[in-house]
């Protein structure tokens, strides 16, 4: 018989966890470099022998009735990115044009993209062929592109 993961939410909670007490224990010289941090420990969290797991766990997501958690805004997850790209605007890292949520919430569409993409292609690891495709679009993010205000 296959092994379910807990509930989604209580597997989301878990992932979050682990992954922010990882990032956190380490320091980064630019707000950008924290949340590159945080898309990669996502992704070692998956490869520590955990695919079918995320397989699991994203089907759920697409049968279930529910509104997920993967996506709410309420998620741990999120408002940890939202607080980093908050402070990183404070800094005039990133773009003011944009709500802080909203690039949060385009940054993880992005990684979880590349997450299911992996899933649906690949056997091996998430490795840095992964996160070459997730670093540039960070550059979407930059000051220097701000909408010009009339």
């Amino acid at each position: 018989m296959k092994h379910l993961p807990p509930s989604p939410r209580l597997s989301f909670l878990y992932l979050d966890e682990e992954v922010i007490t990882r990032v956190s224990s380490q320091t980064y010289q630019t707000n950008k470099e924290e949340l590159i941090a945080l898309c990669w420990e996502m992704y070692n969290y998956v490869n520590e022998s955990r695919r079918e797991w995320t397989k699991t766990i994203y089907t759920l997501q697409i049968n279930d009735e529910q509104p997920s958690y993967m996506i709410s805004q309420e998620r741990r997850m999120f408002n940890h990115f939202k607080g980093i790209i908050q402070k990183g605007q404070e800094q005039n890292e990133f773009r003011r044009d944009m709500d802080a949520g909203f690039i949060a919430h385009m940054i993880l569409i992005y990684t979880r993209g590349i997450i299911f993409d992996w899933l649906l292609h690949s056997s091996d690891k998430l490795g840095p062929e992964h996160m070459g495709l997730l670093v540039p679009f960070f550059d979407t993010f930059d000051p220097k592109l701000e909408c010009m205000k009339n």
